[in-house]
């Protein structure tokens, strides 16, 4: 069953938890790389967080009404790309943000447009591709070289013909071909879909339906499967906008994944907000700012 996180690690009233970073040792040549809602990012060498108190540590220091979307490792040297709310992204080298104490706020990823935010932040992975999804179902998969790297801070280019018919776009994956993943809906159905089955497409444009949604469901989060704690940590914190109970599974008619197993796992997990990972060596960044 696992441990309730208030058990293991000291969280205030509201905060969730934002991203869950396994690590083997903490090295001078590795980085944590943050980036908030509002299109500020942060690199901090990993050994600023080797020695952790049971209170946490200050991870990054936000501004008012800001909030904490991803965390990624990097060496240095990597690619990253953000992408917003309206179907804005930019793709930078990590190079373009130097390395800063844990209690800085950080500097700007991307210049967003009024009443647009950072729905994702992603490392760019040598030969995968980029998913998109968006809340009315719609998705696409592109090459991550169709994505021209930029110096961070700029507003952008677009990399997803959002319509009506699409809606907003809800959150941007890299995966490879033989990969899986999961979409929830806000009805709490989850899909399981396979890289090879959705299409590809050029930066600009529509996409194609994954998913058949009823009227007022929309998709609130996309997740790759091995990501199963971000999963998890999603649903919790979407609690509002699913009904847990009726949560179930779809999957391809071939596959040997155990649904009922896995639906029952999810339920337990959430209405318990249990831990199923073993978190021996793992550090947990809340949307606070706190490692």
């Amino acid at each position: 069953r696992g441990n309730a996180i208030v058990n293991l690690i000291e969280i205030s009233a509201g905060e969730t938890i934002t991203a869950m970073i396994p690590v083997k040792e903490f090295t001078e040549d590795t980085y944590l790389v943050m980036i908030t809602k509002e299109g500020i990012i942060k690199k901090t060498d990993m050994m600023s967080f080797a020695n952790i108190r049971k209170g946490g540590l200050t991870a990054v220091s936000l501004r008012e009404e800001d909030s904490l979307i991803s965390v990624i490792v990097t060496n240095g040297n990597d690619e990253i790309l953000v992408a917003t709310r309206k179907g804005m992204g930019i793709k930078f080298n990590e190079k373009d943000v130097r390395p800063m104490s844990r209690q800085a706020i950080g500097v700007k990823a991307i210049t967003l447009k009024e009443q647009d935010y950072v729905v994702s932040a992603v490392k760019i992975v040598a030969g995968a591709k980029v998913l998109n999804v968006t809340e009315k179902g719609y998705g696409k998969k592109t090459n991550a070289e169709d994505f021209n790297v930029q110096y961070r801070g700029g507003k952008g280019v677009k990399i997803h013909q959002l319509t009506d018919k699409t809606g907003l776009l809800t959150g941007v994956l890299v995966i490879d071909e033989n990969e899986e993943l999961m979409l929830i809906t806000s009805e709490g159905v989850i899909i399981r879909l396979r890289g090879n089955e959705i299409s590809s497409f050029g930066r600009v444009s529509q996409g194609v339906k994954l998913i058949n949604l009823n009227e007022n469901v929309s998709i609130v989060l996309s997740a790759d499967t091995p990501d199963m704690q971000t999963l998890i940590d999603k649903i919790v914190e979407n609690r509002d906008k699913i009904d847990i109970e009726d949560i179930s599974v779809t999957i391809p008619k071939d596959s040997n994944f155990d649904k009922e197993g896995f639906e029952f796992m999810i339920k337990n997990v959430i209405k318990e907000y249990l831990e199923t990972l073993n978190l021996e060596n793992t550090n947990f960044i809340n949307k606070q700012g706190q490692i």
